[in-house]
């Protein structure tokens, strides 16, 4: 297939339309949101135009619960600090329940503490274009359609303050904790201190010095600003209209598919811990989890500068590794049309590829 010059500048004229489009038309795109729906709507009548089927799948989300272990670690985090002069298992048990909320949430995205929160509804829209023959094999290029929620420490001070509060804090409730844990065992697990009665200064001054960390605590209560949503240009209607450009290339082209099923996912919730992926595959592990039909998923993220192309072959905070296969098939794809793209690893934070890997 050979796509003209002027078909590829056509393409991206319709890309950056319709990602003007949704954001000056629809609002807010915070996941659960009317706004996220509305904007899935009308990208689903657009891929109506080049796909064969296209449905709607809702499931429930808790949109509050992804940033929710913010307030949680940092108030145990102040309150644990607290008792660390006076009654430190308290300190310990407090800095454990504060850890553990992060863990579940943010480093593996669980829906551990998604209860506690209030429930909306969100959907995924689906559309596919069947192919002529048996399907032998499945491709789904993936984009979601919510944005999130402002960065405040990022807008405010840039990458660089973003990166040092964080850090900071980390540094500090791991400073807490050793310091808790020698306290107990010099103290003894049980006791109260008293620092008048016991030969424990020098623990009193290091957990004074620990006050240092005040600072960076009571800033990760401003990590993020409720009130306020951000387009979502580059994050992440750039993939999801560039999905559906690709479909609308193939159909201009009048390429017919054999034997290979070309699927669009546009998830909603993702900004709340790839809620709509999770869903997805829930919904479809059955369908799509078995051997008999290959099966391929492509999730788009943040298609912005072409020098920061990257290939990610681990994501989910580095832990979850993404498929051999399709890293290779992507990197021969972009060096055979001269595309410069690295591969490498998602540090921190997640993107779909994580739920459908």
């Amino acid at each position: 297939m050979k796509i003209t010059q002027r078909a590829k500048a056509s393409w991206v004229d319709y890309i950056t339309d319709n990602i003007r489009y949704v954001i000056e038309t629809f609002g807010d795109r915070d996941p659960g949101s009317n706004g996220e729906r509305a904007a899935q709507k009308f990208m689903a009548h657009e891929m109506e135009k080049y796909m064969d089927e296209v449905r709607t799948e809702d499931f429930s989300i808790n949109p509050s619960s992804f940033f929710g272990w913010v307030p949680i670690t940092v108030c145990t985090t102040m309150l644990a600090y607290a008792l660390y002069f006076i009654y430190p298992l308290a300190s310990l048990l407090l800095l454990i329940s504060g850890v553990t909320a992060m863990l579940v949430q943010f480093i593996f995205y669980t829906r551990a503490l998604d209860g506690l929160y209030p429930q909306k509804k969100s959907c995924n829209v689906v559309a596919l274009k069947k192919p002529e023959g048996e399907v032998k094999r499945r491709i789904f290029l993936c984009g979601h359609a919510d944005a999130t929620w402002e960065w405040a420490l990022h807008y405010k001070f840039g990458a660089a303050g973003l990166v040092i509060s964080s850090v900071a804090a980390v540094i500090g409730l791991i400073y807490l904790a050793v310091l808790t844990v020698i306290m107990l065992i010099k103290n003894g697990a049980l006791e109260m201190v008293d620092f008048y009665a016991t030969n424990l200064d020098i623990l009193l001054w290091m957990g004074v010095a620990g006050f240092v960390f005040f600072p960076f605590w009571g800033a990760m209560l401003f990590f993020f600003n409720s009130r306020f949503v951000v387009p979502g240009a580059n994050d992440n209607l750039s993939s999801c209209f560039v999905a559906i450009a690709a479909a609308g290339a193939l159909s201009e082209c009048g390429v017919e598919l054999r034997n290979t099923e070309f699927g669009i996912i546009i998830t909603g919730g993702e900004e709340a811990g790839l809620r709509g992926a999770k869903a997805f595959c829930r919904e479809h592990a059955d369908e799509l989890g078995g051997d008999d039909v290959e099966t391929v998923f492509i999730a788009l993220e943040t298609l912005r500068e072409l020098e920061c192309l990257t290939i990610y072959k681990k994501d989910l905070n580095n832990i979850v590794k993404c498929d051999d296969g399709v890293v290779n098939l992507l990197k021969t794809t972009c060096d055979s049309l001269g595309v410069p793209v690295r591969v490498g690893s998602v540090p921190l934070g997640a993107t779909d590829a994580a739920a459908f890997a």
